[in-house]
């Protein structure tokens, strides 16, 4: 067996081993009255006040999920959804038997505070990632732009290595008429046949003053970055 595999079926022992931590924690976190979760937020080592505008909401879902790296040590996400304008993510690494932040990011929510995230392999099959959607990069009257970004896990810190357009809204008059674009993408990671290689492919609708076109393009880790192919355009064949 190479070191790869072994190293792989360690790991994956190791991880099933705290499932049902990952779990206990999930349900903690989302079990009690609005008072006890915010302690249990404070005790993990969440500010006073950015629990508190956590859980302000009716019904607030507070999402725990374990995350694969390169390392042995044991991580997890907690992801606080969009409050007062912010949504937030730490990096919580099991030391003993408590968890701490080991890293932390804010997220801006303007728009439609629609910042969510996923945890999936974006650059191998065997590590996680985070990937983030709709975080607002710019906004103003008629204009808002919100990014798509992945973020890897390198030596306990949290370290965007993708960040592109994924919604862009713009409607202003100008001297010949009008502008009104909506530009929307959806990311789908998709596994590169017979490798451990996933790539991220984007598909991009755009409406320009009523005028829709489609395209396509992909990404695909290089080692130390992401290389992104031009947009290849599509259409429909009506047959």
């Amino acid at each position: 067996m190479n070191a790869r595999i072994l190293s792989r079926a360690v790991f994956l022992i190791f991880s099933l081993q705290f499932a049902p931590q990952h779990n206990d924690m999930r349900m903690q976190l989302n079990a009690g009255t609005k008072e006890e979760r915010i302690q249990q937020l404070v005790a993990l080592g969440v500010e006073q006040k950015t629990a508190d505008e956590a859980l302000s909401p009716i019904d607030p879902v507070v999402e725990w999920q374990p995350i694969r790296t390169e390392s042995r040590q044991q991580y997890a996400i907690l992801f606080l959804p969009c409050t007062v304008d912010s949504a937030y993510l730490y990096l919580m690494k099991n030391v003993g038997e408590e968890w701490k932040i080991s890293d932390s990011a804010d997220f801006d929510c303007h728009y439609d505070n629609s910042v969510s995230i996923g945890i999936s392999p974006a650059r191998e099959s065997a590590v996680d990632d985070v990937l983030v959607h709709h975080v607002s990069e710019a906004h103003g009257t008629g204009v808002s732009f919100q990014h798509f970004k992945v973020i890897t896990v390198t030596e306990g810190k949290l370290k965007v290595v993708l960040d592109t357009e994924e919604v862009v809204e713009a409607s202003h008059v100008v001297p010949v008429g009008r502008y009104n674009l909506h530009q929307q993408s959806t990311f789908v990671v998709i596994p590169v046949v017979h490798s451990h290689s996933v790539v991220i492919e984007e598909t991009r609708s755009t409406v320009l003053n009523d005028k829709l076109t489609v395209s396509r393009r992909r990404f695909r880790w290089a080692g130390n970055r992401y290389v992104r192919t031009r947009f290849v355009p599509l259409t429909a064949d009506e047959h």
